[in-house]
């Protein structure tokens, strides 16, 4: 199967692999793509980048008004703590352990939507985004 690019020309597999090798950065590299006032997508579930959003949140004192939209993160998350009111904030759209606190005292959003209906917001231009972040194997890689 072949990929097919921006332009419409078919893809082998070595011009991918040689566009994914491209993309490849570091952590602080990534975090500085982020400017005041982005809305950041977040992968979920066991895709969260961690790293990542530690190395973002390193930031914290440079950036104003982020937004970080995410399906449902799990594990720990540095955004939700009350110094970071102002910096970050985040809007959920499925609320998990690691931000129910914070959407229950009005420290964060929640978006009540089924799974299904998610592809909508961006078809739509509801969810409108700068930044999608994603994790890619090795843990090590970060892909934007």
């Amino acid at each position: 199967m072949k990929r097919i690019s921006r332009t419409g020309k078919a893809l082998g597999r070595s011009e991918v692999e040689k566009l994914y090798r491209s993309r490849l950065t570091d952590l602080e590299t990534a975090a500085r793509l982020v400017r005041s006032h982005s809305r950041v997508y977040v992968s979920g579930n066991a895709a969260t980048p961690t790293p990542l959003l530690e190395a973002l949140s390193a930031r914290k004192d440079e950036l104003e008004g982020v937004e970080l939209v995410h399906v449902l993160q799990l594990g720990a998350d540095p955004f939700l703590a009350p110094e970071m009111e102002g910096h970050f904030r985040r809007r959920s759209l499925f609320v998990g352990p690691a931000d129910r606190e914070a959407v229950n005292s009005g420290r964060a959003d929640y978006v009540p939507i089924s799974l299904h209906q998610i592809p909508w917001l961006f078809k739509r231009g509801c969810c409108r985004w700068i930044t999608p972040w994603c994790r890619s194997l090795p843990r090590t890689s970060l892909v934007l």
